[in-house]
């Protein structure tokens, strides 16, 4: 009797195309998903996380991707991407304050123990004017 081929998951397929037998395991990958913008400089991908706060950001190297994909609506909405990197790349977590004023009401927020008035629960928006 004939055995049954069940296709592979086109993004394991992908990510584990080298993982034959007596060849090395495929790196570890980390899956990111979000929304590519412009990045401040060639060679490097910037991934916004939110389409309705600019402010926070990741950038990597592009050479650290494995694999993309389109982001189904319901996972995140807006046409949104998957990016499969390499686990041991670097990527750096980005906020950008448009006022320094901002930044040191986010670190005193971040400063003040949860539960108590202030601790951050109600936004920066409340607490700066």
């Amino acid at each position: 009797m004939p055995r049954k081929q069940i296709p592979h998951h086109p993004v394991l397929a992908t990510l584990t195309a080298e993982n034959l037998p007596g060849k090395p395991q495929p790196e570890a990958v980390v899956k990111l998903s979000g929304y590519v913008g412009p990045a401040s400089g060639p060679g490097l991908v910037r991934l916004y996380t939110a389409l309705d706060d600019l402010s926070y950001y990741l950038e990597f190297e592009e050479d650290a991707v494995v694999h993309t994909m389109n982001t189904p609506g319901l996972e995140m909405p807006d046409e949104a991407c998957s990016l499969w990197i390499k686990a041991s790349s670097p990527v750096r977590g980005i906020r950008e304050y448009p006022r320094a004023g901002l930044l040191i009401a986010d670190l005193k927020n971040s400063m003040v123990p949860a539960g108590s008035p202030g601790d951050g629960a109600a936004g920066l928006s409340q607490t700066v004017p």
